[in-house]
């Protein structure tokens, strides 16, 4: 959002952002070397994306979108529990950012109210029983009453009827 001349906040638009990083010497943490810099809107080789996404299998899997509404949920708006539907292996915590209390107190609150997957595909058929990637598109509520547009790549498993994360992908898997 930004703020216009009549000091109403008004939507700006996409904006992206790189933050330098550097793999801990540990348990595959990460670290920021940087502050995020916006840089332009980054451009994937022109058949990349498309194509893996023409070739993706189904349209939209309800038993997955219902899984991962409630992986969100709780990974995004701090909503119930992420341990059901991230394996342990993915290292996953539910996100937490700053904010103050009506007190004025600082402390740490999930940074959507609520979330829901509208979009999800999949590179590889969702009936088989092997990880699978897929590609859903979120709309993630904030408190303020308005609503943010997030995608994620994320490989998936499947354990008897429930989907579950087992990794958080950044970026789209070139060799598929």
């Amino acid at each position: 959002l930004a703020r216009n001349g009549a000091g109403e906040y008004t939507p700006a638009g996409t904006r992206y952002y790189a933050i330098g990083a550097h793999e801990g010497d540990s348990d595959d943490s990460f670290y920021t070397l940087t502050l995020p810099a916006e840089i332009p809107t980054p451009v994937a080789p022109a058949d990349t994306k498309n194509s893996i996404v023409a070739n993706a299998t189904g349209d939209f899997d309800a038993d997955a979108a219902s899984d991962l509404d409630a992986f969100f949920a709780a990974y995004l708006a701090g909503s119930g529990e992420l341990d059901r539907y991230a394996a342990p292996e993915a290292g996953l915590r539910p996100l937490a950012v700053p904010a103050v209390t009506p007190g004025g107190d600082p402390t740490m609150t999930a940074p959507f109210e609520s979330v829901r997957v509208d979009q999800l595909r999949f590179v590889a058929d969702p009936v088989d029983t092997g990880d699978v990637i897929a590609f859903g598109h979120v709309v993630a509520d904030t408190i303020y009453g308005s609503a943010q547009d997030l995608e994620y790549t994320l490989r998936l498993g499947r354990r008897s009827d429930r989907w579950y994360v087992l990794e958080i992908l950044p970026a789209i898997p070139l060799d598929n």
